[in-house]
């Protein structure tokens, strides 16, 4: 795929073998414990619960002429009917940016590359995940929670805890759990009820998941996130 306007600029989407590589080591079971938390909004889709499959075998890359200027696995779920760009800084501050390459591409894969379910995973992806607007509300909605009690992530260093305003809201976000996970007969039900409940958030990875707790943190402060995001923009607008 090229960028009409100026050609030079090339779009690729490849998908690899998944024999190419015979030393590397796939997660092919979206529960596998190298998944879990970087990709930690997966577990917001309830079909996951019983198509636990996955993939992150293909990418895009953008290039111009022959220089690439970016790169991105594509993640595969549920029998390959969903597949998702993943979040810019997925371990530390996870979020797309609305003008963005990376969110352009989340939008077109999901547009042109899923099935059935889809844009019921897409509605639960984004209750965890912030979009912000540009380059410009991220830096200051960062600087806004770091003022209210968000501590500073510093690899390789202890960090400070959270507290003020930030723990607050983490305390009270709510993140569900499924109860009844080896049970089919309660699927429609409980697909039903994220369908139509907006914001609520449920974490659907197996309850033997060796970081289910992670993930329900994870999903907690991405929710505490998005909901912040939200008030935050209503006050300022």
């Amino acid at each position: 795929m090229f960028y009409k306007p100026d050609p030079d600029y090339t779009i690729y989407f490849i998908c690899e073998n998944e024999e190419s590589d015979e030393s590397a080591i796939l997660a092919k079971d979206v529960n596998d414990i190298t998944v879990g938390i970087q990709s930690y909004y997966l577990f917001t889709f309830c079909n996951v619960c019983y198509h636990s499959d996955y993939s992150c075998q293909s990418k895009v890359i953008l290039y111009y002429k022959d220089i690439p200027l970016f790169s991105t696995v594509i993640e595969s779920i549920d029998e390959g009917r969903t597949n998702v760009v993943p979040p810019e800084t997925c371990m530390i501050d996870p979020h797309y940016i609305l003008d963005s390459f990376q969110y352009l591409m989340f939008e077109f894969v999901f547009r042109h590359w899923c099935g059935n379910y889809s844009s019921e995973a897409r509605e639960m992806f984004l209750r965890v995940i912030p979009v912000y607007r540009n380059d410009g509300e991220h830096t200051q909605f960062r600087e806004h929670i770091k003022g209210n009690g968000v501590p500073t992530y510093m690899p390789g260093q202890k960090n400070e805890k959270m507290q003020g305003e930030a723990l607050e809201r983490r305390q009270k976000t709510e993140i569900g759990i499924y109860e009844r996970y080896d049970d089919p007969s309660t699927r429609e039900t409980i697909t039903q009820i994220v369908r139509h409940t907006p914001g609520l958030v449920i974490n659907f990875a197996n309850p033997k998941n060796e970081i289910f707790q992670e993930i329900t943190e994870k999903l907690r402060m991405g929710k505490m996130m998005v909901d912040w995001l939200n008030d935050w923009r209503n006050i300022k607008d």
